[in-house]
């Protein structure tokens, strides 16, 4: 009989010490799951825009998509696009080069439609925030507002420039040799031959 306490004061003990290590681990997991759900990071992806050459009369619009580390569409979360203070760029709502949006139910959002500056390329930077998140890229776009040279253009433009002259150099001498040729029959005279170089003509002597 006198065993008893001490057989009770042993499970007591070994009670005890069960329940401190399951409200130790039980405290571990809980924070554990905190910071994995606290450290979720955004993700950008630009859907539409990038990488884009914007012809004269043509716009851009750019459309990014915001995620977590599991991928999955971050709703509500502020999406700030900025465009160049200087030289080539665009010019969003109200001719700013700064709009910030919320993502729809897809984690999406646009720029809607922008118009060109200047004429050159140009980035876009893009900036995402979120319960104290945040993360950055960038979108590449080029204004081609006007047509660009073409020195082969050009060069085919010379070259059609010469022919045109030695054709027309040839067709006058042509007309000078014929009205030669009905002078002599009249007064008939040995006339050397006419040599005629095309690109530009020489003419040989009369």
């Amino acid at each position: 009989m006198g065993c008893k306490p001490q057989h009770v004061a042993s499970r007591h003990l070994v009670a005890a010490v069960l329940i401190l290590i399951l409200t130790f681990f039980h405290t571990v997991g809980s924070g554990s799951t905190a910071f994995a759900q606290e450290s979720k990071a955004l993700r950008i992806a630009v859907l539409e825009g990038n990488n884009r050459v914007i012809k004269k009369d043509k716009d851009l619009r750019l459309v990014v998509e915001v995620r977590d580390d599991q991928k999955v569409p971050v709703v509500g979360a502020d999406v700030t696009f900025v465009a160049p203070e200087a030289g080539p760029g665009v010019l969003f709502a109200d001719n700013a080069n700064r709009l910030t949006v919320k993502t729809d139910t897809f984690g999406r959002a646009q720029t809607g439609v922008t118009r060109s500056v200047g004429n050159g390329p140009f980035l876009i930077s893009i900036v995402a925030s979120y319960q104290g998140q945040t993360t950055a890229t960038s979108a590449q776009a080029t204004n081609q507002t006007s047509p660009a040279s073409n020195p082969d253009a050009k060069k085919k433009s010379g070259k059609w420039k010469w022919i045109l002259i030695g054709v027309g150099a040839a067709a006058a001498v042509g007309i000078v040799v014929a009205t030669s040729g009905s002078d002599s029959d009249s007064n008939p005279q040995t006339t050397p031959p006419t040599t005629i170089v095309v690109g530009p003509p020489t003419v040989g002597a009369p």
